[in-house]
């Protein structure tokens, strides 16, 4: 489904979830590829997911609770996008 999706090299790709269920080298492969077609083509990425591990990879990570925006992290490369991944991650549990 991933290559259909791809193959005409469309201006916004938007993924629900593209690497649930898949194991972690896969996971791996699957963004890495998103990643340079992105970088390649031009295109813009627009993904939803629960793993903290995707979203760490992310340059820019939007979280919704309720439908409202909650957070959003911006991060630059280098140093930037480590420190923002970092937030991420170690960011405390939402108290619902």
């Amino acid at each position: 489904m991933l290559a259909r999706a791809l193959a005409n090299r469309p201006r916004l790709v938007i993924a629900d979830e593209p690497v649930a269920g898949l194991d972690q080298r896969a996971a791996t492969e699957v963004l890495d590829l998103l990643k340079r077609m992105t970088g390649t083509y031009g295109m813009t990425l627009l993904l939803s997911t629960t793993d903290d591990a995707v979203a760490a990879r992310c340059p820019r990570v939007v979280r919704l609770r309720d439908g409202a925006v909650v957070d959003d992290f911006s991060a630059d490369t280098g140093e930037a996008a480590r420190e923002a991944a970092r937030r991420w991650i170690e960011r405390s549990a939402p108290v619902l």
